[in-house]
């Protein structure tokens, strides 16, 4: 096995060891070091299991999981779960709204054979039937060769999984809509989304969710992302005039259903966000081959928690040596966790019971412009905009405008039946903004949208793009013509959003 010296050579650990500001003191970096060996032995007790055990830096060729040293080999397990296993449950409600909008989605999809031919033409006749077909799937697809994805980034000291992987995603889809390769920000989600927990923890779902109703995901080249290589978490203020500034933008998202057929098909369409158990040995220190299901399973001890970190799925293959189908995940460990930053894991088991649980929570976001919609009930680039009254520019130290401004704004609120007034207040140009946000997770409704409309250099048009639904009602939009729009019936069955900070 390869000398701890080695280890923080090739991993570029040497300023944490060895002469940065903050690096570790001598004893410090003495207890690393023997947490190394104790790792390594752990290695080789995989590979004598039946795994195989890798050179540093090297990776593996053949078909069974091989294993050696990762990012993660100079902490401990402790350490390792307090930074890997962040990734919050969905809310509650998510899959039984996404079986509303499958249909939909699945017709809407059928419009790329059309519209992005150049994609799929070697892989099918645009004659031979739907794109969205499970039966009709290629025996391998790779989204590394058709292009959209960016680097792999290395989290580090970071749990913010779920950040990195909303931004991969939706990378993913704004390639294939407009053949424009772009690397997102992390960081921005990481720093301006209220909602989740920046690097204690989140979920893709609630990062969709912002990116929607923010209006899209900044670039990493205008919003850079720190490098989260030592121990603390550097997580700072949201950059306001930064954030504003989107590279891509997505109008929807989709919980999948918890089949392989389902996952593979949609991964055929676009990149998708998925989670995994990634708190075995086996997941921590892969560097290559494929993980099968008795390399790695659902986290049983750890019920009702079976997943706990959040990938990108980004394509599907078979092995012929072995007669194995995979899915092929992109990490957020760095280039040098697994095969350059990417993992093979085997299509066994189902449903929960799935290897490494990658069934049980997959989330595709959705670009949906200038498509038709099967469903007439499901339109949701909504038109028809409410739009509150323009807001001049103020001073930010003039508190009582802002409190006359938002009494005003929760007045016309609560008159369209939006029971949740949440205020952000950005100081960087002179303006406040007001949000209004409405979010119910547990049962009747939920605002899918949320939109800001830029008027002119001397006003801000505050829009709400708004879905209301329920369980026992067909999704309806609001807008100045809407049409059957439930309002709910007590404050009791509402929970307010999460306030958010500084915009």
């Amino acid at each position: 096995m390869p000398s701890f010296e080695s280890y923080v050579e090739e991993f570029g650990k040497k300023a944490e060891y060895c002469g940065s500001e903050e690096r570790f003191p001598c004893a410090e970096s003495a207890r690393r070091e023997a947490t190394y060996d104790e790792n390594m032995r752990a290695v080789q007790a995989l590979a004598r299991a039946g795994g195989d055990v890798s050179s540093l830096g090297k990776q593996h060729k053949g078909s069974r999981a091989s294993y050696g040293a990762t990012i993660w080999s100079d902490k401990t397990l402790r350490e390792f779960k307090a930074r890997t296993g962040n990734l919050q449950p969905t809310p509650s409600g998510e899959r039984d709204r996404s079986r509303q909008k499958r249909e939909s989605w699945k017709d809407m999809h059928d419009q790329f054979l059309a519209r992005n031919a150049d994609i799929w033409s070697n892989e099918r006749d645009p004659t031979s039937g739907k794109l969205y077909d499970p039966t009709n799937l290629p025996r391998s697809w790779d989204w590394r060769v058709k292009g959209g994805l960016s680097k792999v980034w290395e989290q580090g000291a970071c749990g913010g999984c779920w950040a990195f992987t909303t931004a991969a995603a939706v990378e993913g889809v704004h390639y294939i809509w407009t053949r424009e390769a772009v690397t997102l920000s992390p960081q921005m989600l990481l720093e301006c989304d209220p909602i989740d927990q920046d690097c204690v923890g989140g979920n893709m779902v609630t990062g969709y969710q912002y990116a929607v109703m923010k209006g899209g995901i900044s670039a990493a080249i205008d919003y850079p992302v720190h490098p989260y290589t030592v121990e603390s978490s550097r997580v700072g203020p949201c950059r306001s005039n930064t954030a504003r500034k989107h590279a891509a933008s997505i109008d929807d998202y989709i919980v999948l259903e918890n089949t392989w057929d389902d996952l593979k098909s949609a991964i055929y369409m676009q990149p998708v966000s998925v989670a995994v158990n990634a708190l075995s040995d086996q997941f921590r220190f892969y560097s290559g081959g494929i993980l099968t299901y008795d390399d790695c399973q659902p986290a049983w001890e750890y019920i009702p928690n079976l997943i706990n970190h959040a990938v990108v799925a980004v394509g599907f293959g078979y092995d012929d040596d072995t007669g194995l189908e995979f899915i092929v995940i992109k990490n957020s460990w760095g280039p040098l966790w697994g095969e350059n930053g990417y993992a093979r894991i085997a299509i066994q088991g189902t449903e929960l019971n799935a290897t490494c649980g990658l069934l049980i929570e997959a989330v595709a976001p959705l670009k949906l412009s200038n498509l038709t919609y099967a469903d007439p009930e499901y339109d949701p680039s909504f038109n028809d905009y409410v739009e509150w009254a323009p807001q001049a520019p103020m001073d930010p130290v003039n508190g009582a405008m802002y409190i006359i401004l938002t009494i005003i704004t929760a007045i016309a609120a609560l008159s369209m039946g939006v029971l949740t007034v949440v205020s952000c207040m950005s100081e960087d140009d002179g303006y406040y903004y007001t949000d209004l946000s409405y979010d119910e997770y547990d049962s009747k409704f939920d605002i899918h949208h949320a939109k800001r409309m830029v008027g002119d250099s001397d006003s801000r048009y505050i829009a709400q793009r708004m879905r209301f639904q329920s369980s026992n009602e067909p999704i309806t939009g609001l807008s100045t013509q809407s049409r059957g729009v439930r309002q709910p019936p007590s404050m009791k069955d509402v929970k307010p959003h999460k306030s958010m900070h500084d915009y």
